[in-house]
């Protein structure tokens, strides 16, 4: 097993495990021994050989346990679940001498380190994501969210759990789209700060190799965490784009698929804009389709709605799109005065059109089937 320390953006000392044990055996190596009672909040979904497991390793610390089961839906990452879960944590009088667990993806991950974070203004909490994304994504930066009326992830704090343990035995019950969804903001951290991650990438792709998929999700963790402290912003490559494709499609794409396309074309854009270097896109597009990463988008898909979702996005102002670029890889773009590059909506429109006309090989009518498998 890997154990590595790392610091968080706001110092606060985070110990990463990295397992890849059946029999969960690093488990038992977490410090779980200052808390009163654990509360896990976890999705229902996942196997019952996982969370069998997991309650076994649970019951050697001989501490009160309370289960709360969540049903990981994107419409439930909202304010009113996170109240639902708060109803239960004060009726069980759950204080900061307890610890809360949570089991599951990236919605799990986001919903309790939201609810932890604002809960008698923060209390305790470890992660174990079970998904890619979540191992390398969702619990890496502290940023905790739930979705607002209109607009994704438009709610949340900085939070950070004291441990996340993860095992990569959780992928073998995964099915392909989801595995998908983790390489591609494993491919977004390569193209931000590291072409030995894309290296790895190819080798794990060729290999299959459980060693090297450990190694790509330490590295990932590593440079993640490098970006934050850095430029956070950064890591939003593509996300603009992506957060809209989710959107308009009322979430039938899922977000790395979402991200992927959406980061091809944050790249074309950049290319149109002379600040990306001419090719990169070509270039990009080949290695995606190696790593069976979604580079198609829907024929049902409408610029100016797209363009529009982006005018709303988190990052934009009231009247431009602010847009992450990369002048090449690793080498994110900066303006003058910013990490964005801003633009108005109607540019974006055009530019959209445009986009989907040159590149209609890609398009596909049957799209949230074909991500669906």
């Amino acid at each position: 097993m890997i154990k590595k320390h790392f610091k968080s953006v706001t110092n606060q000392e985070c110990s990463f495990y990295i397992d890849d044990s059946l029999s969960f055996e690093g488990f038992t190596s977490l410090d779980l021994g200052g808390y009163d009672r654990l509360v896990v909040i976890f999705d229902k979904d996942i196997p019952d050989y996982f969370l069998d497991t997991i309650w076994k390793k649970l019951l050697v610390h001989n501490k009160d346990l309370l289960k709360l089961p969540l049903e990981a839906d994107e419409k439930n990452k909202s304010i009113k679940q996170s109240i639902s879960i708060i109803e239960e944590l004060e009726k069980n009088t759950i204080g900061r001498h307890d610890l809360i667990i949570s089991i599951g993806g990236g919605f799990t991950s986001d919903l309790v380190s939201f609810v932890s974070s604002i809960y008698m203004r923060g209390i305790p909490y470890i992660a174990i994501p079970t998904t890619l994304i979540g191992q390398v994504d969702a619990v890496t930066a502290g940023k905790t969210c739930v979705n607002g009326p209109q607009t994704k992830n438009l709610l949340g704090t900085f939070y950070f759990p004291s441990i996340v343990y993860n095992n990569i035995s959780f992928f073998k019950s995964l099915p392909v789209r989801e595995m998908r969804q983790g390489w591609s903001e494993i491919f977004k951290y390569g193209l931000l700060g590291s072409k030995k991650l894309l290296k790895l990438m190819e080798e794990y792709f060729s290999s299959k190799s459980p060693e090297i998929l450990m190694k790509i999700i330490e590295e990932t963790i590593r440079v993640r965490l490098k970006i934050r402290q850095v430029d956070p912003l950064s890591s939003n490559l593509g996300h603009t784009f992506g957060h809209a494709f989710e959107k308009i499609s009322n979430y039938k794409v899922s977000h790395g698929d979402a991200i992927s396309i959406g980061t091809l074309l944050a790249i074309a854009f950049g290319e149109k804009m002379n600040i990306t270097r001419d090719g990169l896109h070509q270039e990009l597009l080949e290695l995606m389709e190696k790593f069976s990463l979604n580079t198609k988008f829907s024929s049902d898909f409408d610029a100016s709605g797209i363009a529009s979702m982006m005018l709303k996005d988190k990052k934009s102002s009231s009247k431009l799109i602010n847009l992450v670029l990369l002048e090449d890889i690793s080498k994110p773009y900066y303006g003058k005065s910013s990490l964005f590059y801003s633009v108005d909506e109607k540019t974006m429109k055009d530019f959209i059109e445009d986009y989907f006309s040159d590149h209609s090989e890609r398009k596909d009518k049957n799209l949230y089937l074909t991500l669906s498998q």
